[in-house]
């Protein structure tokens, strides 16, 4: 072979080799070219959903598991509290979720946690313990809705009036932290045609604050509460006020914690509200 021949072969492998190399590296170029357009295009599936919202006719809008399992709440509970215990935990499993993903609905800083008295972890909402009502047995069922008046689904968007019970008082009303409604003996009490008017002015308020209509005066309570049965009304100083039946409503400021009811009888004149 001449040396000319020789050349043009060695120059023709060459070009083979830059050619291959040049293919090669565009191939790799572009694979990763574009990192995040890769990312980006592969599936990625939300984080299913721990709490849910269903609803009925009769219920209305309520809190429900990622299976659609009915949430109560119990008013022996205390806010941070629960008084479930023992058998009363056969028929009311404690629901837990140790991360809650929520329905775009709620928001998850209104979600805790406590311990129970048996050392369990159990989810809270606003602070009240949540529960299942084991004769529950398909999603939306509110078979525990209103049973002994004492139980109640978790209402949404969330109850502004409660109910609550002990052994000395029995069930009486509260707000959502918990703590006590009262009524004044003194007061003259609305009706169908007339407002009420509040006997408890300066002073007195400061020992008894009006519990005004929270939200924009919409009411959500429990089912044993008529809606109608509250009513907003304007005080005398051009304030807000919110009565039940009737009678104003007022919370005490020496109660201090969830399931106080120090102002009970006080004085012969201040009462708790009874449904």
């Amino acid at each position: 072979m001449s040396k000319t021949a020789t050349y043009f072969t060695v120059i023709v492998i060459i070009l083979v080799i830059i050619i291959a190399l040049y293919f090669i590296i565009m191939a790799m170029n572009n694979q990763s070219a574009n990192p995040v357009e890769t990312i980006n295009n592969i599936q990625t599936e939300a984080p299913a959903k721990t709490i849910n919202i269903s609803s009925s006719a009769s219920s209305g809008s309520f809190l429900a598991d990622a299976n659609g399992k009915t949430l109560y709440y119990f008013v022996n509970d205390t806010v941070g509290k629960s008084n479930c215990t023992g058998q009363c935990q056969t028929s009311w499993p404690i629901f837990y979720s140790p991360n809650i993903v929520a329905s775009s609905q709620l928001d998850i800083s209104d979600f805790g946690q406590i311990k129970n008295e048996n050392g369990q972890n159990q989810t809270t909402y606003y602070g009240w313990p949540l529960y299942y009502y084991a004769g529950d047995n398909a999603p939306g069922d509110t078979n525990g809705q209103g049973l002994q008046n004492i139980w109640f689904v978790v209402a949404n968007p969330e109850y502004n009036v409660l109910l609550m019970n002990n052994p000395v008082s029995k069930i009486y009303l509260s707000d959502n932290s918990g703590k006590a409604l009262y009524y004044f003996k003194s007061d003259i009490k609305g009706t169908a045609t007339s407002d009420p008017l509040s006997k408890c002015t300066g002073a007195c308020l400061a020992t008894w604050p009006i519990f005004s209509a929270p939200g924009g005066g919409q009411i959500t309570a429990p089912a044993l509460l008529k809606i109608s049965d509250f009513k907003e009304f304007t005080r005398p100083d051009g304030t807000s006020q919110l009565s039940y039946k009737g009678w104003p409503l007022y919370s005490y400021s020496k109660d201090i914690k969830s399931g106080d009811t120090k102002g009970d009888a006080f004085n012969n004149l201040w009462y708790l509200v009874k449904p």
